[in-house]
């Protein structure tokens, strides 16, 4: 059975180095993030 980590209010272990491997330029999109919000027509 595999391992299943719950967690609140933190990150699960590992994810910071899943997402740097596996999501190209996910700090930059991050950064970028509320500036392309901010860019977006309120409904």
């Amino acid at each position: 059975m595999n391992k299943v980590e719950l967690f609140e209010n933190e990150r699960a272990s590992g994810y910071d180095p899943f997402v740097e491997t596996w999501i190209p330029n996910y700090h930059y999109f991050l950064d970028q993030l509320p500036t392309l919000l901010r860019e977006t027509e309120n409904k």
